[in-house]
């Protein structure tokens, strides 16, 4: 058992998981990172989140519906390798792209507001650069989902704050099928 901690440092914002028996508190954590290299301390590091793995994974197990956000039609690109490994693990995607028509069997969305308002939409996974993913985080609340991912190489802070002040749960900069597959 692990614990994901999204912290920010000069840099920009990093992730690191430590065993829960590391970890007591915000405090514990920044005891912990004093010793690693650089010297992050608590003036200079900022602790954004923290959640178990457990909860991400129990999450998955349920979640039926994935929005994803840039997907494309060409086989080439990751989005639509990724949104093919979710849907070969049982999830329906739904494509948001305003510029195709269908993606992998799916009628595809020019954006979350366009799909239909009786598609309960689980997850809203983001194929898109950073300065577009706030104006995408607001969509998702707005949508009422559970979740806003960010793929691996998407981090935005203000994004997550949107979606994590409204109760959504938030992961940003990991690719979610590689999550799902560690599930199964």
């Amino acid at each position: 058992m692990s614990r994901r901690i999204f912290y920010t440092h000069d840099n920009g914002l990093h992730e690191m998981r430590l065993k829960l028996s590391q970890v007591k508190n915000h405090a514990s954590i920044i005891q912990l990172m004093a010793g690693m290299p650089y010297g992050i301390n608590g003036f200079h590091c900022y602790i954004i989140y923290m959640t178990d793995d457990t909860i991400i994974d129990a999450f998955l197990k349920t979640a039926k519906t994935i929005a994803v956000i840039g997907a494309s039609a060409d086989p080439s690109r990751s989005s639509n390798g990724v949104m093919g490994a979710l849907q070969r693990s049982g999830y329906r995607c739904i494509p948001v792209n305003p510029n195709e028509s269908e993606i992998l069997g799916e009628t595809c969305y020019p954006d979350l507001a366009s799909i239909p308002a009786d598609i309960d939409i689980d997850i809203v996974d983001v194929f898109r650069r950073a300065e577009f993913t706030p104006a995408i985080a607001q969509e998702a609340v707005d949508r009422r989902a559970k979740c806003l991912w960010l793929q691996l190489g998407v981090v935005n802070d203000e994004a997550m704050k949107i979606a994590g002040d409204a109760g959504l749960l938030t992961v940003q900069d990991e690719c979610l099928a590689v999550v799902v597959r560690t599930l199964r």
